[in-house]
Order: C-alpha cells, then sequence, then structure tokens
C-alpha cells in the first residue's frame, strides 16, 4: 500500500533525475554522505507531495475513470 501512496515510480524518476544532476555539478562523482542524504531527503520529500496531493484530491479522484483506484 505505501508503494501505491508514494507513487514508487514516479518518486524514483525524480530522484533519478536530481542524483544524475547532482552527479553532474561535482568534478569527480564520489558517493559521499551528503549524496546519500541527497537521495532520501528527495525521496521522502517527492512521497510526501504525492501523499499530500491524493489527500487533498480525494473527493476529485472519485469522479476521474484514471484515478478512481488511488488508495485514498
Amino acid at each position: 500500500a505505501y508503494t501505491e501512496l508514494l507513487k514508487f515510480r514516479l518518486s524514483f524518476f525524480v530522484v533519478f533525475s536530481g542524483a544524475v544532476g547532482y552527479s553532474l555539478a561535482k568534478p569527480a562523482f564520489v558517493i559521499e554522505p551528503s549524496f546519500v542524504w541527497f537521495i532520501i531527503g528527495s525521496f521522502l520529500i517527492t512521497g510526501s507531495a504525492n501523499t499530500i496531493n491524493q489527500l487533498l484530491e480525494e473527493e476529485y479522484d472519485k469522479l476521474m475513470k484514471r484515478t478512481m483506484s488511488r488508495p485514498l
């Protein structure tokens, strides 16, 4: 249920594009603790934004065929 609520696939692509941008900004790519925290924080922010969106639009999602199967 959490993967549906957080929209894991969408969150993954957002975090992946952020991680690529983060790695391109550095002259030499080394996995540092700041990079790991960036990935974790990006995933949590994206997942929470998706969850808040589903909470705010719960009534509208019931009316649309494409969104009526959302977890909330």
